[in-house]
Order: C-alpha cells, then structure tokens, then sequence
C-alpha cells in the first residue's frame, strides 16, 4: 500500500521530523527517489560486450562524462541494428549531490537498509509504459514541487530529461507550452529526435491547469498533446486518485519498478546487502525448522504406523496361542505306559531291518 507520510523542508527542522519518521520504520528498506535539476543525460554507442567487459567499459565512459559524480548509471537499451550492432547506452548522473547527503546521512545513522537512489525521470518510463501510447516519438511532461519535468521517450525507452523550476504559480500556465517548443528545438538540433518527426506531448495535468498549454501546442501541426487526467493515472497505476492530486510524486513512486536503476555507489548499498543476508539466513533457519518439523511429523506417523502393525501382530500371536490350546485340549486322552512304548519301537526297528 502507498501511504503519503507527508513533506520535509530542507532546513534543521525538515531533517529532524525526517529522522523521527525514520525512527518509527526499523528495518524498513529504503529508497530514494531524487528529482533535480542538477541531472545530467548522455546517449552513447558502445562496443557490444558482457560481463566484466561490459562494467569495466561503462565506468571508463561514466567517469569520462561526469567526472567525479558519486551517483552514475549505464543503461543498456538494446542494440543498433546496423553496423557494428553496437549497445544504445544511456548514461545518467547526478552531477550535484551535496544537497542529497544530509538525508542519506539521516537514513545512515538510523541503520537502516539503504537499497540506492533513483531518478523521477527514470521511474517515468515505467509509468509511460501503463499509459501505453502507440507513438514512437512521446514528450512527457508533469509539475511537482520541484518545477516542470520534461522526459523525452523513444519507442518507449527515456532519451532525454530536464527540469525546469517555476517562479510562480501564474507563470506555470503560460510558459508550458513555450518550454515544450524549447525542448522539441533542443532535441532536433542535438539529433536525438529527427527533424521531421512529430511529437506527441502527454501532458501529466494533476492540477487541472495545462488546458490552456494543450490548445496553444495543438495549434502548432509538429505536436500531438493530450491531457492525462489524475483519475487516468490512478486507474492505470491502481492508487487513490486524491493521493496523486494531494502529491503528484506518488505517481511516479507507485510506478518505481522493485528493481530499480540504482545510481548510489556499492559502498551506500552495504547496509541492505546486509539486511538481505540477514532475511537469507532466517529464511533459511525458517526453511531448516520447517524440514526438520515435517520430518519429525513422518517419524512420528511411521512409528505409529508400526506400533498399530505390532500391536496386530500380537494379537495374532495370542489368538493362534488360544487355538492351540483349545486343539490340544479337544485331543482324546490316551495312556501309555514306558514298556509299551519301548515295545512299539523296538517292533519298528525290526520291520526296518527286515
């Protein structure tokens, strides 16, 4: 179940209502979501490799492109069809962190399982896919409290993503549509969507204000746009609709896949390595007490098994005991004495030697 714990400002008072909404999780696995401007995006065609190759070559790419970032990501997105066939590659990175570090520190000191950080516009791709559209070339755009969140899509993989904050809330109505254009501008001229190719825009509308920003994008023949309403998304994601009207974040949680791209160094991971182990162990006590209870319950089935055998078993014996008995005691009774019984085998002798 999804459940709205409620908003944190970054200030000392923001980070001790977190720590005390962390004291009353114990044990609870914890992922971090981050939506920021300080993202950064590269699309790149590497040689095709696997195992050990395939890592060692992608961290040479990643710390060629960010440098010193502490949270990267590779994601493999299939193979070119052409040429080499090499991997599509997209590289992400969370190019400034130090505002992030306070909260990891809270979750840290609290011991609990850390599972690694994500990204909004990676969590959109999976929430792109319960919208299904039909369209190669999709433009998905949403407000949360971070600002305007612009994720473009190519048949149904992200490509590109940016966050545009707000000034006011009267400006969010009316630069919209200018900030689509922008990013449609941007895309053909860095040649991640080809030039004649139409896009369509979804517009995430939680707070029933891009109407306005639809009408002025479909005027234009290169957009498609259309509103996704929060009673769409509820239904697609199965989650109370007042809960994405409340905080339209939680769309994007609910659509957070178990396993997900983890940007966090293995060094953060550490802690729910351990609680893994931990859960491995006593599934393995669990699944040790289990056997050893059932084979218990078959000893215990089979030696009363063979006390109902021998407990019939000595019953036959008594009975055959009280037959015999019974036969002997019905035989006729008749006396001889030790003569005549000496008698009759010495006759016997005779007639055996004749």
């Amino acid at each position: 179940s999804l459940v709205w714990a409620g908003e944190f400002a970054a200030t000392e008072d923001g980070l001790a209502q977190f720590s005390a909404l962390l004291a009353q999780h114990r044990r609870t696995p914890v992922t971090l979501m981050a939506d920021s401007v300080d993202e950064d995006y590269r699309l790149e065609n590497l040689p095709h490799a696997s195992g050990r190759a395939r890592q060692e070559l992608q961290e040479r790419k990643l710390r060629q492109f960010f440098r010193n970032a502490p949270f990267t990501a590779a994601i493999v997105q299939g193979r070119n069809r052409e040429g080499r066939k090499d991997d599509r590659t997209l590289m992400v990175a969370l190019t400034d962190s130090d505002w992030l570090q306070p909260w990891i520190r809270l979750i840290q000191q609290h011991q609990l399982p850390f599972t690694g950080l994500s990204l909004l516009a990676l969590a959109s791709e999976n929430l792109l896919s319960r919208l299904k559209p039909q369209d190669a070339h999709v433009l998905l755009a949403s407000q949360q409290s971070a600002g305007l969140r612009l994720s473009y899509f190519q048949n149904g993989r992200l490509r590109f993503s940016r966050l545009t904050r707000w000034d006011s809330a009267h400006s969010t109505q009316l630069n919209v549509a200018d900030e689509v254009s922008r990013t449609q501008l941007y895309l053909a001229s860095q040649r991640i969507m080809p030039r004649d190719a139409r896009l369509t825009v979804l517009l995430l509308d939680f707070s029933a204000s891009f109407a306005t920003a639809q009408a002025s994008l479909n005027a234009d023949p290169q957009f498609d746009t259309r509103l996704i309403t929060p009673e769409q998304i509820g239904q697609r994601l199965s989650i109370p609709v007042q809960l994405v009207v409340n905080a339209p974040e939680t769309a994007f949680l609910a659509a957070l896949p178990a396993r997900c791209v983890n940007l966090a160094p293995r060094a953060y991971s550490a802690s729910y390595q351990r609680h893994l182990a931990r859960r491995g162990l006593a599934a393995a006590g669990v699944a040790v007490l289990a056997a050893s209870a059932a084979e218990a319950g078959l000893n215990w089935l089979q030696i009363r098994g063979d006390r109902a055998k021998m407990q019939s078993l000595e019953a036959s014996i008594r009975q055959d005991e009280a037959l015999h008995r019974e036969t002997l005691r019905q035989l006729p009774r008749v006396p001889l004495s030790a003569e005549s019984l000496t008698r009759v085998a010495e006759s016997v002798r005779q007639i055996e030697t004749m």
